[in-house]
């Protein structure tokens, strides 16, 4: 760690929490940094309500249209269950659900998005209405829009 960044820091942890450091990152070359895609709260909101569309009580083919335009084709996938990368995993999970809730769908609850990162509520609602579940989504998405990292937590618990 260089000097200067960890001058940054310490001044940034202990002298003055208000501070802001910008962590040097030596992989990253210049193009990379300006090709970073920056989200607003409701860019973020946009680009996962057309996700959360496709678990919806849709066609096959809408669905895959759906994941075509949001999703890159290597998605990295992540459940508390398993992790995969590609579309066809989250593609199988999607109709999986319907078995499961048919006429099911998620809302979305809220967001949180910095950088190219966002986290997200989704509310599991049955097809009578009823919220089933709440639980949490982190979608990083890459320069051309489309989500390139989804991590699904399970529903919270209020205790441990």
């Amino acid at each position: 760690m260089s000097k200067k960044w960890m001058t940054c820091l310490v001044g940034a942890l202990w002298l003055s929490p208000l501070a802001s450091c910008t962590p040097p990152n030596p992989t990253m070359s210049h193009t990379e940094k300006e090709k970073e895609k920056v989200l607003t709260n409701q860019e973020a909101w946009k680009i996962y309500q057309k996700y959360a569309d496709g678990w919806k009580a849709i066609s096959d083919e809408q669905r895959a249209t759906i994941e075509a335009e949001i999703t890159s084709p290597d998605i990295r996938y992540t459940t508390p269950k398993h992790e995969s990368v590609g579309r066809p995993t989250v593609t199988e999970h999607m109709a999986a659900f319907q078995v499961k809730f048919p006429g099911g769908r998620f809302d979305v609850g809220d967001v949180s998005a910095h950088h190219d990162v966002a986290l997200l509520t989704w509310i599991l609602v049955q097809a009578d209405g009823s919220v089933f579940a709440r639980g949490h989504d982190q979608i990083r998405v890459g320069p051309d829009g489309r989500i390139v990292s989804l991590i699904t937590f399970a529903p919270p618990v209020s205790s441990p």
